[in-house]
Formats: C-alpha cells, structure tokens, sequence
C-alpha cells in the first residue's frame, strides 16, 4: 500500500515530468530577435545592447499562461517579421498591426513583441499602431492580422482559420467548457479537459500545425 509520502512524491514527479516536456516543446517554436533604440538611449550594459531576443517562455511569462494564441500570436509574428525584414533585424515599433477582432492573448503577445499598442495614439494625439478593424475580417470562424512596414508600406496578412486548427472536441472545449470555467460552472473533470485540451492545442501548432490553419499572403 503506498503511503501518502509516496503519493504525493508520485505526483510530483508526473508534475515535473510534463512541465519538463513542455518546456521542451517552447524550445521548439524558436526565438525572435529584435532591436529596441532605447536600449542604448538608457545606457543599457546589457551584452547585445540594443537587441533582444524573445522566446515564447518570454511571452507565457507576459501573458501569465501557455494558450493557443499567445502561441499563434507568437509564431505569426516571427514568420511575419521574417518576411517584412528579410535579412536583418527589425526594430520594435516601427509596423503598424490590425486585426479583425479583439483577442486579448493574440493582442498580448504580438505587442509584447512588437512594441506596438493598442491605445498609443489616443494619449499622443496620433495614430494608433495596433487597432482592432472589422472590416479586414474573413470568412466565419477565422482572424485576420494585418501587419505593415511604418517605414515603406509593404504589407503581409495573416489568417488562422480555426475550422482547420481545431477538432471538434478542441472547438468544445475552447468556448463551451472555458465559458463554463469563466462563469464558475465547470467540475474539476471538465476543468482537467480544457487544460490537456489547450496544452494539446500549443503542442499541435508548435510540431504539427495542420495545413492551411495560419496562412500568410503578401498584400503589396
């Protein structure tokens, strides 16, 4: 018979054992390196001064989570960024985002990236680098992300078609059971479903994204 030491030293390591792997999975969605001006203007002694490079540890630890979008949010703007700047290292605000709806995490991450913000324009008396834009929006149950070169226009859209992401039990889980966990109403049963669920969601973007979920189009 095992004794409550032994249970709970069990469970420990299971514990221990996912976070592990989890964190080998992250490692797996790469980095995004990019420079930030005021680095250098602060007098910063950091090593590589002005340039920073961003993992997607970086992000959960911004966002306070490991979710789908933060995920997405994270591998779209790396992909994007490669294909705004080729060949160099892009500086933080200096692309204009619009997506088509208000999504917290994918919000969270790209302007943890990015430097920009949703509501910079409204205290500066100029415009906004990130807004939210209904009218870029596509076909139902997708998210358009628009992002913009500041400095020569040059344009790359983004789409994550989630018919095409997500199964169906993965679609029930992230709105009827998170709507149920919001509202206080979940069990623990259901509440252990949309964490592996979510976890599942991260793994698949990460190693298996299936074909036509996020797809890029330059726009110019």
């Amino acid at each position: 018979m095992k004794t409550k030491t032994t249970i709970v030293l069990t469970l420990l390591l299971g514990l221990n054992t996912t976070i592990n792997a989890q964190e080998n999975i992250d490692k797996k969605a790469g980095t995004i390196k990019i420079k930030d001006s005021k680095a250098i203007m602060a007098g910063s002694d950091r090593k590589e001064k002005d340039v920073f490079t961003i993992s997607l540890e970086d992000v959960q630890i911004y966002t306070g989570h490991t979710c789908g979008c933060d995920t997405a949010g994270f591998l779209i703007t790396k992909e994007v960024l490669s294909k705004l700047f080729p060949n160099e290292i892009p500086n933080r605000r200096t692309v204009n985002v619009a997506i088509s709806e208000y999504n917290m995490d994918l919000i969270d991450a790209i302007t943890f990236i990015t430097g920009t913000r949703l509501n910079r324009g409204e205290y500066s008396n100029s415009k906004s680098d990130f807004v939210v834009d209904k009218s870029i929006a596509g076909n139902e149950g997708t998210t358009t992300i628009i992002f913009e070169r500041k400095d020569n226009g040059k344009k790359i859209k983004a789409t994550i078609d989630r018919m095409k992401l997500l199964t169906k039990d993965e679609m029930y889980a992230s709105s009827v059971i998170k709507n149920k966990i919001l509202k206080g109403e979940a069990t623990n049963a259901e509440k252990a479903q949309f964490a592996k669920v979510t976890q599942d969601i991260v793994r698949k973007e990460i190693l298996n994204l299936p074909e036509g979920a996020i797809t890029y189009e330059a726009l110019n």
